[in-house]
């Protein structure tokens, strides 16, 4: 199972500036914290299912997408290649076998060849866990939860990116998220001002991960 990001996204995860995404609930999916067990309902971690097909006596199957407490491999764009990290010199290099913007691009005949040389090199696949999920409309976002959603900010004059217009700031990180939202869903019929239903997905860095990523943090300090 994977966490699909772009580039620039899984970077401020990395980095720490970004620590939660909102998704925007399908069709056939189910956010779900109590299944029935018997006469009554038992407590689950807050899970998302996706509604499959029925099977052969007519009772629709169902698959796990998200769940608190999980782990998720970090994956980069729609063609979902799993990512890899390595910290040399105190620089991040990322690496999957796609070729995807400024990344390195590894090619291979075999998944298991080019992973086992990817280890052996020193890179790691990045992993996190997810602590915490909810589904809420998107207009309940926050500015505490925006600038966990990681928008750009000016450290000079503490200003957030319009992702309309590169050259345009925001006074807030909910006005650029707002912004970024509408740039990648608006012309979906999505935009912010339908206020669409969205499933809230905090996680951090499994453990290996954290380890790791708290050195380098530390060391460019």
């Amino acid at each position: 199972m994977g966490l699909s990001f772009t580039t620039e996204n899984i970077k401020a995860i990395i980095l720490r500036l970004k620590r939660n995404t909102r998704r925007l609930t399908k069709e056939g999916e189910h956010f779900v914290e109590q299944i029935y067990v018997g006469e009554v309902f038992a407590p689950i971690p807050a899970s998302v299912y996706t509604r499959l097909g029925k099977n052969d006596v007519g009772v629709y199957k169902y698959r796990l997408k998200y769940q608190v407490g999980r782990t998720y491999k970090l994956v980069a764009g729609r063609t979902l290649p799993q990512v890899y990290y390595r910290i040399i010199d105190n620089e991040i290099d990322l690496a999957h076998k796609r070729d995807c913007g400024k990344w390195l691009l590894f090619k291979r005949e075999h998944d298991l060849y080019w992973r086992e040389t990817l280890e052996s090199e020193g890179w790691q696949p990045l992993s996190y866990r997810i602590t915490g999920l909810r589904e809420e409309p998107l207009q309940d976002i926050s500015e505490a939860d925006a600038i966990a959603e990681g928008v750009e900010r000016d450290e000079g004059t503490e200003m957030y990116l319009h992702y309309y217009h590169g050259e345009h700031w925001c006074y807030t990180a909910k006005e650029s998220y707002i912004t970024q939202w509408d740039s990648l869903h608006a012309k979906k019929g999505n935009g912010w001002d339908t206020n669409p239903i969205v499933h809230v997905i905090e996680f951090e860095e499994v453990s290996a991960t954290r380890a790791a990523i708290a050195q380098y943090l530390l060391e460019i300090e």
